[in-house]
Order: C-alpha cells, then structure tokens, then sequence
C-alpha cells in the first residue's frame, strides 16, 4: 500500500492526505527506508509479490501473513488468519471463507526489517476466484461545524455488502472495510438523538495502473435532533 494511504488509513482517517512530497532535509538522523511494495495478482488463486528499492524482487526472501482486520494487518506481530496458508512465498491459498490483507515482512541488509500490506483486500474460499477488496473511510461530524461526533453507526443501506457496519471513534474516524470495488452503495451514518445522514456513492474505483483504491473517503454531517 503505497505510504501516503497507508498512513491516512492507519489513522483512519483525517479529512485530507497526500500533498506534495518535498526532498528531505539533512538532520543528522538515520534515512528512512523505501517503502516495500506489495502487489496481487488476481486468477484462478492468489499470487503476490513484494519489491524493495535498491534490492528488487525479495518475494522469496520475505515471510507472509494474512490478516482478518486492517488493524490486525498492521501490528507487530501480526495476528495471522488460520483462514490461509502460504504454500509458497506470495502464493496465497484459502483454507475456508475468510476476508483478509496480505502482509509481506522482510529484513533487509541495509534497511532492517521492513513491512507493507497490499492495497486492496480480498474475499477468499477454496472454491471461488478470489474477490477484490477496499475499504471506505471518513469522519462523522456534528452538524455542518468543526467538531466531530463519535460513537456514529456507518451501515451499508443499499448494494453490495448491504448490512456491514462500522462505528466512529471518539475522534470522529471509522473504517468500513472488505467493500467490493466498482459497486455503487448507499450509506447511513445514524446515532440516537441526531438526524442520520445518508450519502450515494459510485462506487471504490480503481487508478489506472491497478495499483490503489480510490476515492474511498466519505464525510457525514449529523445534526442534533429535537
């Protein structure tokens, strides 16, 4: 997952990310190292890969992991899903249904232990091709002000997925997760003694390499009720 995502998703998320990187500065502290890259190929299974600038393909050199939530895909250590095993490194295969990221940790020589999930999630069973993944996330805010509103049921009223939920954190956060990519949804964010707010959206789209999901930030705006 390329760092700028990764990043906002880990802190699920602020209103905005990204912005225009700048050359770093010399402070006499140690170089941060590049950002392993973890790709999946979609086919009759799962095949994934990872690659390190300055050291190339280390699919083989890293350990893999898959995960059942984004939060537990991103700790250390991972707490692996019983739901796959590796029978090869990057090779993925599905012991049950499950939805899972696919986590590749390698130690590099230079770098030291470096670590990245793939930017999209996959629904996975022993008998169906493998199903690509995304995620929506936003803030719940308090009427049409600054201030945000936690504790916020986010549910999936119409489309694909129809009934998952997720709620907002004490900073107004949530994180809905394992949402089919290209499929249009409604979603109603609702908390007693607040008017719900119900937002259309098109769809996580895809960028043109394949590489990232978009367009997967939603806002809601609760009013206080009578």
């Amino acid at each position: 997952m390329p760092r700028v995502l990764r990043l906002c998703a880990a802190l699920i998320l602020a209103t905005t990310c990204g912005g225009t990187p700048t050359a770093p500065r010399s402070s006499g502290k140690p170089e941060a190292p590049p950002a392993l890259r973890v790709r999946c190929a979609v086919s009759v299974g799962l095949a994934c890969s990872g690659t390190l600038f300055g050291e190339g393909d280390v699919t083989e050199r890293a350990s893999w992991t898959a995960a059942g939530s984004f939060r537990e895909a991103m700790d250390l250590p991972v707490p692996a899903s019983d739901a796959v095993t590796f029978p090869a490194p990057g090779v993925v295969r599905a012991h049950r249904a499950a939805n899972v990221y696919i986590r590749a940790d390698y130690q590099s020589p230079r770098w030291g232990h470096v670590r990245d999930i793939a930017p999209f999630a996959y629904g996975l069973s022993p008998e169906a091709r493998p199903e690509v993944l995304a995620y929506l996330v936003g803030i719940t805010y308090l009427g049409s002000g600054p201030d945000v509103l936690g504790g916020v049921t986010v549910e999936v009223v119409e489309g694909a997925s129809t009934g998952r939920r997720a709620a907002s954190r004490d900073h107004g956060s949530y994180m809905l997760e394992f949402l089919p990519v290209l499929s249009p949804l409604l979603i109603r964010a609702s908390k007693a003694g607040y008017v719900s707010d119900t937002r259309g959206h098109p769809g996580i789209a895809i960028d043109s390499n394949f590489a990232t999901p978009t367009n997967t930030t939603v806002l809601f705006h609760l009013a206080p009720g009578q």
